[in-house]
């Protein structure tokens, strides 16, 4: 019988200019700048895709929210948009939602991607419906989860401001007088929104 001895040695040679960091979300050392280096976070950033979805049939929030957890996540915010019985001093019965679907669901990822980098959160989500709707369906929901809460809550609102200004989703309000009319989406009553440009 013969035996064979390897043995392998590594040496590492670090840059004088390399931070060792602790990473906060999962507890790793690791050699890099910034967040994007941390090897848990690239490993499932990877992984989790922004979605945007439009949809035919009332949305399941708790299913969409259910899409978010993660290991690193502190704070989950979520947002939904819902159809109220009134708009401009008018009672409103209803609403009907149109999209050009291609374009709305490319720019919709399109806005996911952007929250994403401007923003330090996990992952996000976004469905929007289309079709008739009533009082009380939720028309839009939104989510956003972070190891903190002020990036999501930053998300979540840059999210939804973009989709109702960028997305190609048309309204049409169904008022108690039944005269249907459109209305543009990005058009808001809300004092707390931001100015339309």
């Amino acid at each position: 019988m013969i035996t064979i001895m390897i043995t392998i040695t590594i040496t590492i040679t670090i840059e004088p200019l390399a931070l060792l960091h602790l990473c906060v979300l999962c507890g790793e050392l690791f050699l890099g700048q910034g967040k994007l280096a941390c090897p848990y976070l690239n490993r499932n950033r990877k992984s989790a895709q922004p979605m945007f979805s439009i949809a035919t049939e009332p949305l399941d929030v708790a299913q969409l929210a259910g899409s978010l957890p993660h290991p690193a996540v502190g704070a989950i915010v979520t947002f939904e948009g819902r159809v109220r019985n009134h708009n401009d001093g008018l009672t409103v019965t209803g609403l009907e939602y149109q999209a050009y679907q291609p374009l709305a669901h490319s720019e919709g990822l399109r806005i996911l991607r952007e929250a994403r980098s401007r923003f330090s959160i996990i992952d996000c989500r976004c469905a929007h419906r289309i079709g008739a709707l009533k009082v009380g369906d939720i028309a839009v929901w939104v989510g956003a989860v972070s190891a903190h809460r002020a990036d999501a809550f930053s998300a979540c609102r840059y999210i939804i401001d973009e989709v109702k200004m960028r997305v190609p989703i048309w309204k049409k309000e169904i008022p108690e007088s039944g005269e249907s009319y459109w209305v543009a989406c990005h058009q808001t009553n809300d004092p707390g929104a931001p100015p339309v440009m």
